[in-house]
């Protein structure tokens, strides 16, 4: 099926429409979207975006487990922010990471706990 003129994404990567897993994204002209991943542990806690400059404008999206065909994966998904720099806070104490939205895309950042996490529970 072709929205729009693109392909629909490969079927590897795809949940079904009203699955739990599914996101709904509204990118375009004025927008763009962010998925933040994280480590499995990190399921079910929240993180927070604000945008650079303006610390007292702040987002929150939950960290889920997200089923794909072949693997899952633990994001949040903001779904619709304007185009910016903006600072991603992990849900661990942590030094906030950047990133760049872009009108019409979709930017990802994958969160990792700082070393001298005591909750770092990844065997090295």
């Amino acid at each position: 099926m072709m929205n729009q003129g693109y392909p629909a994404p490969p079927a590897a990567e795809t949940a079904t429409w009203g699955d739990p897993d599914c996101v709904v994204i509204d990118v375009g002209v004025d927008a763009g979207a962010l998925v933040v991943s994280a480590e499995e542990r990190f399921e079910g806690r929240e993180v927070e975006i604000s945008a650079r400059g303006d610390p007292g404008w702040r987002a929150h999206a939950a960290l889920r487990a997200r089923r794909l065909a072949r693997r899952t994966l633990v994001a949040a998904c903001f779904a619709s922010l304007p185009p910016g720099d903006y600072l991603i806070w992990p849900p661990a104490t942590g030094s906030p990471v950047a990133v760049t939205v872009t009108a019409g895309e979709v930017a990802s950042v994958a969160l990792a706990p700082p070393p001298s996490d005591p909750t770092n529970t990844r065997r090295r």
